[in-house]
């Protein structure tokens, strides 16, 4: 997870019409296009994943589902009166793994299941925002197996990690480490 720097002139114009100009807006309202919200926060975070770090885009997926989807950090079921601000906003991917496509079950980030995942719309993390520096980056480091982990051992961040988010499974973990050093996780490459 890496600090998102949030720059409300990057807020897309139609957002903005949408929520002034629509009596009782609300997100998921049938006249509201999320393509140009979109576009504005792959373009604010690099086309990367404010949880996982994966790369995203407007295109589909393996699994026929766009690669990047909205997430409100602050829930949109718990908190309505933020769900058309802006700086509650960030891109997502659609969290499921495409390394392993016959498990479809892997889910993460936004996607997480049970009562303690984010799907069901009322999970807040407890420590972990991309929004804000000091709760996102500043707590979490990577080992070289690729596991994300909480630099005190914080049971707050731990839950986020591997529970509310799940960034921990092995289809990420994988990822990481391939990232982390080049030679593991690759067949056919020598481990040293």
């Amino acid at each position: 997870m890496k600090h998102i720097q949030k720059d409300i002139a990057n807020e897309p114009q139609s957002l903005r019409d949408y929520r002034n100009n629509t009596p009782n807006a609300v997100y998921d309202g049938g006249n509201f296009d999320t393509q140009a919200l979109k576009t504005a926060l792959l373009k604010e975070q690099g086309y990367l994943c404010a949880y996982c770090l994966g790369k995203i885009g407007l295109e589909l997926g393996a699994n026929n589902k766009p690669k990047v989807e909205v997430e409100h950090v602050k829930p949109r079921k718990k908190y309505p009166k933020d769900e058309l601000d802006y700086n509650n906003m960030v891109a997502v991917c659609n969290g499921l793994s495409e390394i392993y496509p016959d498990k479809v079950k892997v889910h993460h980030c936004d996607k997480t299941q049970g009562s303690e995942g984010k799907m069901n719309g009322m999970v807040e993390l407890k420590k972990l925002n991309p929004l804000h520096k000091a709760s996102s980056e500043d707590l979490i480091g990577y080992n070289l197996n690729g596991k994300i982990k909480s630099f005190k051992l914080d049971p707050d961040v731990e839950h986020d990690l591997n529970t509310a988010l799940n960034l921990n499974n092995d289809s990420l973990m994988k990822n990481r480490r391939v990232i982390i050093d080049p030679g593991k996780g690759r067949p056919g490459k020598r481990q040293t």
